[in-house]
């Protein structure tokens, strides 16, 4: 009840701008619902909304733009399309750098994520990665798609670092 009485407080002056600071934080799921609804017609308003969170998933459900901050630095900016990367792939590997040098060579976008996954953005295909590790002698253990999700995107950029 806390949080939605400071969101009220908030908008008793009509605010053109608003910031909010984890809003999500100890709601139910009803509370979280009407808060996404708020956020969305307040957003459809025309207002700016700041939204502040570690809730990533939270967060992809109601931002259009998404700037992500660690250590004090902005280690993201963009539309949240652009900022998920989109479809990928996730290749897991018996060697991760060895891999990401052989399909950065090939021409993919791939990232090594400090574990033994490998992330290859954009319109790659399973069996051309495939046949690209298979031929510089890379084990694989897997190949699946992925869709894009700001947890990934935010720990492939802290790897980049």
């Amino acid at each position: 009840m806390r949080q939605r009485l400071g969101i009220a407080a908030a908008l008793l002056g009509d605010p053109a701008y608003l910031v909010f600071d984890e809003p999500l934080n100890g709601l139910d799921p009803e509370g979280i619902r009407w808060v996404r609804r708020l956020l969305g017609e307040l957003r459809d308003d025309g207002r700016a909304i700041l939204l502040s969170s570690h809730i990533l998933a939270e967060v992809a459900e109601v931002a259009d733009r998404v700037a992500m901050i660690s250590d004090g630095a902005i280690v993201g900016y963009g539309s949240l399309p652009e900022f998920e990367g989109g479809i990928g792939l996730v290749a897991v590997v018996s060697d991760p750098d060895r891999a990401v040098a052989v399909l950065i060579e090939k021409g993919y976008e791939a990232t090594h994520t400090g574990t033994p996954e490998v992330l290859v953005s954009g319109d790659a295909h399973g069996g051309d990665v495939a046949r690209a590790l298979v031929e510089a002698d890379i084990t694989f253990e897997s190949i699946a798609k992925r869709e894009g999700d700001l947890e990934n995107a935010f720990f492939s950029r802290l790897v980049k670092k």
